[in-house]
């Protein structure tokens, strides 16, 4: 999207990545460009707040396969606005997980999370 490199997950594959926080009550945006290359291509992007009692779940976004922009290798830009972070909160993890059928792909660009 905004550069050389972007991330290509087919059909099952995640990416997903811890960060700490030290900053509970926040809100958080997680924000990304996507695309398919295919027709039949979606996700599920879920966000999670660490806690020092277990984790609690912030926010999930679903996108079927057949809603996702394929043509013309244009990108759709997504984001998604967390519930409140537990005050005890010491990390997030965010997962994106690709739905694909056979031979098609999703791939991901410009992924950010910012405290709000």
């Amino acid at each position: 999207h905004s550069g050389n490199l972007a991330v290509l997950l087919a059909d099952a594959s995640a990416i997903t990545q811890t960060i700490p926080i030290n900053n509970g009550g926040c809100y958080y945006r997680l924000s990304f460009f996507a695309q398919g290359e295919g027709s039949q291509v979606g996700f599920t992007a879920t966000v999670t707040f660490n806690t020092t009692v277990g984790d609690v779940e912030g926010g999930t976004m679903v996108v079927r396969q057949q809603d996702l922009t394929n043509s013309n290798r244009a990108w759709t830009y997504f984001q998604l606005i967390t519930t409140q972070a537990p005050a005890n909160a010491t990390g997030i993890t965010i997962s994106i997980l690709a739905d694909t059928e056979a031979d098609q792909n999703l791939i991901l660009d410009d992924i950010s999370l910012t405290a709000n």
